[in-house]
């Protein structure tokens, strides 16, 4: 396990590099420029990505399968790092199939990138169902998507309603053992907590069925949302009135001890 970042090679460098020659008046917009230039370089160096967004991309972790890496495009702040990986911990312990576990969280510090680190995550590896598609992996199965894709088009633009349904049914995700509407519903049932809400981005690449039947959240938790420091404790009650183990109600319990510390440092401290 890496203990300073995520150990930088020549593809996750370029990427970066990429990101930071444009990132400019681009940086808060809807266009990422180190998204863009995920494929290129994972063809150059001939590097398998699991999975890639507007912030970060997922690897696998060399020498370690249950294991990926997630490197940040930009440098994260060690503020948010630690909300992110505290956060993580909370809802991976509630809802352990719809949450990846972080084993580790790394934002920018300038030792570290002296010493070839860059920030990111170390998560769990989530196990697609057979059946589904990887939609962002550039393997034999995201040409096939793609021709699929293609062939619906033609279809539609066809208007062949009737030649449409097996594919849509064959191209349908499982549906899950354990939905993330289940963690909404749950967090909108706490009970004393003014905005019962926790902000879960609903974009298609966003969540993934394991193998397990569990619909898993693959993107960060950085936010509180509208759940705010009550709700976070109304989250150890949860955990308590549910009969969770006491390592669990323990783990809960401090993770938000955490949280709550961070949210009351001051703007200089959160850099």
């Amino acid at each position: 396990m890496p203990e300073r970042g995520i150990p930088r090679n020549p593809f996750i460098q370029e990427v970066r590099e990429k990101w930071r020659q444009t990132e400019g008046d681009q940086r808060r917009s809807d266009y990422s420029p180190g998204h863009d230039s995920v494929p290129d370089a994972a063809k150059k160096f001939h590097k398998e990505v699991i999975g890639h967004g507007g912030e970060t991309a997922v690897i696998p972790y060399e020498g370690k399968s249950g294991k990926v890496i997630a490197f940040n495009y930009f440098d994260l702040s060690p503020y948010k790092a630690k909300r992110s990986f505290y956060l993580q911990r909370i809802f991976h312990t509630l809802f352990p199939h719809n949450f990846p576990r972080f084993y580790a969280a790394f934002g920018h510090d300038d030792r570290a990138e002296q010493m070839g680190m860059v920030p990111g995550t170390v998560r769990e590896r989530v196990t697609a169902k057979a059946s589904q598609y990887n939609y962002t992996n550039y393997t034999e199965d995201a040409k096939e998507v793609r021709k699929l894709t293609k062939f619906v088009l033609a279809l539609v633009k066809r208007k062949s309603v009737e030649a449409l349904k097996p594919v849509l049914a064959h191209i349908q995700p499982p549906e899950p053992t354990y939905p993330l509407e289940l963690v909404r519903e749950t967090i909108k049932g706490l009970q004393g907590v003014r905005y019962p809400e926790v902000i879960l981005d609903k974009y298609i690449s966003n969540s993934q069925i394991g193998d397990d039947g569990g619909e898993y959240y693959l993107d960060v938790i950085d936010e509180f949302g509208l759940l705010g420091e009550d709700g976070l404790r109304a989250l150890v009650s949860f955990a308590e009135e549910h009969n969770y183990s006491e390592q669990d109600r323990n783990t809960i319990k401090n993770a938000v001890e955490r949280v709550v510390a961070l949210q009351k440092e001051t703007p200089h401290q959160r850099t």
